[in-house]
């Protein structure tokens, strides 16, 4: 059940339009391209193993709660500002090229 669950959430992370890349690659590098599409995908696959791992220990808190706990309560609130001030350009950034 948890190999599902697993899958379940690298297409939900990841995107199902994203997942065909490999075919868009190939059509551009031929025969060159296959290593590079295979650590990119053990690369995607770690991040989302290292992602559910973090979640089963922490199930309860939320991104912000795991920053403090790793991180501890000075580098964590940086952490969460910077995310938080990232997100803000990003959604700016988004908005002043839609317009």
């Amino acid at each position: 059940m948890l190999i599902c669950f697993f899958f379940v959430v690298h297409g939900a992370q990841i995107g199902v339009g994203i997942q065909g890349f490999q075919r868009i690659i190939y059509q551009d590098a031929r025969q060159d391209a296959w290593i590079s599409v295979l650590l990119a995908g053990i690369a995607t696959h770690l991040v989302t193993f290292c992602m559910i791992k973090t979640l089963e220990i922490y199930g309860s808190d939320d991104l912000y709660g795991i920053q403090i706990d790793i991180f501890g309560k000075w580098i964590g609130n940086f952490f969460k500002c910077n995310l938080c001030h990232l997100l803000l350009c990003g959604v700016l950034f988004c908005f002043t090229k839609l317009y």
